[in-house]
């Protein structure tokens, strides 16, 4: 199904509408009626009377997010999506803001991430209701595309929409990559603050915690500039100088990336601070180069390779230094097998002097890959792209799946074609963007066929190679056939290495058992079944030797551990 020309016409125009409201989060405007600002009020409020105006329900959750509804009944598919944006940063050749059109690419801000995205899945909606109309079909689920503005900041948006709206049955977002991201790594976010004496007045670097600082500069007062500009021009970093009447300003330019993709960007911010160290041997700048100049963490004792989710990522993405006084925000993002707690503890000690807080923290997230909807989307992809033997992918970037239980990212692009997401000059290919349509409005109608499932009864087994049954770490959800079978940190369905290779079973008791989760200390609900080691679950180190301490089942202990327990109060379980 490709659309019409009428139909391609009136959502490329809508589009370029949308990008030219400035949705970037603005805390200077927020009120109770703007949560996050009046720019992503604004972009909220322009898709709303646009779904009014095509005869849609538009359900409204307090200007956190609205709900575009198509149908009737007790379950329901959401295609979520956002309209804010990250700042423009530099570097552009097109207005941020203007939605141009040239060689067939819409240039602006949110173009790929992620209102091009959210009108493809608008327009695909669109387009199942005229054919509803037409009486082509019925549905049996309820379809939604759901709109939140506060994705790239803290998602508070659809945690609202859910407190008010409830789990759907199933979920994605075109936030993520094809053929599927069947998994995220944990995305935190460090703040670094303290009074300092630094060889330079100010620095100024980076634009948002999430992406690779685009520019830096710093000012010198204080020193000879003549001696000075000769010592930068010594260093083999390129940069620029600016003189002033009373110093000197020196520049640095790099290129914007997501943090996620450090292998996309250049970071201005770290070769600054390279620049002034190796130009001035000056301590503050040598600290904080040293640091973070390896956007893998090696450098800051943080390095880490998972077994499904690859390596541990890190990014200085802001850094202010003025009147003594230093401020940092820092993006990581890390594995499953990776403690937020203990890293933050070993980025600590080697900030000597400074206080590190972790002010973010969403957890990883690992779906099962034989999930009966996750299969409808790959069939669904493979159909479209031509393409079977793509296989899902771990994702670093952070989408709302973070945040709905049963929701994984499908789309809008493969991770191995170009992405501008966060980066000067974004763009979509406006073919795209209509086969983009064509792939979602299929994926919406393969999802609302399936029938209810009843939850079955006795053992479910499950492969313990499967890396999403066996690393379940960090709060995974397990979930089969929308059922959520557990939840937790730290719990791991694999034999005792060298005694059980053969398959796991999770046997499901009566529904009335409810899940307690251990924190390391016993009270009345839930206590940890385990002799002869008193050790509380942090006390764990990442590859430290569990030793024989299996369970009763022989299933490793790592991290927190989850209980099931009868309402009955009778026994416990272990996973």
């Amino acid at each position: 199904m490709l659309l019409k020309q009428r139909g391609m016409e009136e959502m490329v125009a809508n589009l370029q509408r949308l990008i030219r409201i400035n949705s970037v989060g603005d805390p200077h405007t927020v009120t109770p009626e703007h949560p996050y600002g009046i720019g992503a009020f604004n972009a909220l409020r322009f898709m709303k009377e646009l779904a009014l105006r095509d005869g849609f329900q538009v359900l409204d959750f307090d200007n956190h997010a609205i709900a575009i509804v198509l149908g009737e009944g007790e379950e329901r598919i959401d295609v979520v999506c956002h309209l804010d944006v990250v700042s423009e940063g530099v570097g552009w050749t097109k207005d941020p803001f203007g939605g141009e059109i040239v060689d067939n690419q819409m240039y602006g801000r949110g173009t790929q991430d992620n209102k091009g995205p959210a009108m493809a899945a608008y327009t695909a909606l669109k387009d199942i209701k005229e054919r509803l109309e037409a009486k082509q079909f019925k549905l049996k689920r309820q379809l939604r595309v759901v709109l939140g503005c506060d994705e790239e900041r803290t998602m508070d948006d659809i945690k609202h929409y859910i407190s008010k709206a409830g789990e759907p049955t199933f979920a994605f977002t075109p936030d993520g990559y094809f053929p599927l991201s069947i998994g995220e790594k944990g995305a935190l976010m460090w703040t670094l603050k303290g009074k300092v004496f630094a060889g330079f007045d100010a620095l100024d670097g980076g634009v948002q915690c999430n992406v690779i600082a685009p520019t830096a500069q710093a000012r010198f007062t204080s020193l000879i500039p003549e001696i000075l500009i000769e010592r930068f021009n010594q260093a083999k970093i390129q940069h620029t100088i600016e003189t002033t009447p009373d110093g000197i300003v020196v520049h640095v330019e790099g290129k914007a990336a997501h943090a996620s993709r450090p292998e996309l960007g250049d970071n201005a911010t770290v070769k600054l601070l390279e620049l002034i160290a190796t130009a001035t041997k000056e301590p503050l700048a040598n600290l904080l180069y040293t640091v973070f100049r390896d956007p893998y963490g090696e450098s800051a004792g943080l390095s880490f390779t998972g077994e499904a989710m690859g390596k541990l990522t890190l990014n200085l993405g802001v850094l202010r230094i003025q009147n003594g006084e230093l401020y940092a925000e820092i993006d990581c993002r890390y594995p499953i097998e990776c403690d937020s707690h203990d890293l933050t503890r070993r980025l600590q000690e080697r900030l000597i002097g400074l206080e590190l807080s972790l002010d973010y923290d969403a957890k990883p997230v690992l779906n099962d890959e034989n999930d009966p909807m996750i299969q409808i989307l790959l069939k669904r992809y493979a159909e479209w792209s031509k393409d079977a033997t793509s296989r899902p992918i771990i994702s670093g970037g952070v989408t709302y799946s973070k945040v709905i239980r049963h929701c994984v990212a499908f789309g809008p692009h493969r991770q191995d074609e170009p992405s501008l997401a966060h980066q000067a000059d974004e763009c979509i290919d406006l073919q795209h963007l209509e086969r983009l349509v064509e792939v979602y409005a299929g994926a919406m109608l393969d999802v609302r066929r399936r029938q209810k499932r009843r939850p079955r009864s006795g053992n479910l087994r499950f492969d313990p190679r499967n890396p999403a049954i066996r690393h379940l770490e960090r709060f995974v959800s397990v979930v089969a056939d929308g059922q959520v079978l557990a939840a937790g940190y730290g719990v791991c369905l694999g034999g005792r290495p060298g005694r059980r290779d053969e398959t796991q079973s999770l046997r499901r008791e009566d529904p009335a058992r409810q899940l307690y989760r251990h924190t390391g200390q016993r009270d009345a609900d839930a206590s940890l079944q385990r002799s002869g080691d008193p050790r509380s679950p942090g006390d764990r180190r990442i590859g430290q030797p569990l030793g024989d301490d299996h369970g009763d089942f022989g299933l490793p202990w790592t991290g927190s551990v989850w209980l099931l327990r009868r309402a009955s109060g009778k026994r416990d379980h272990r996973l």
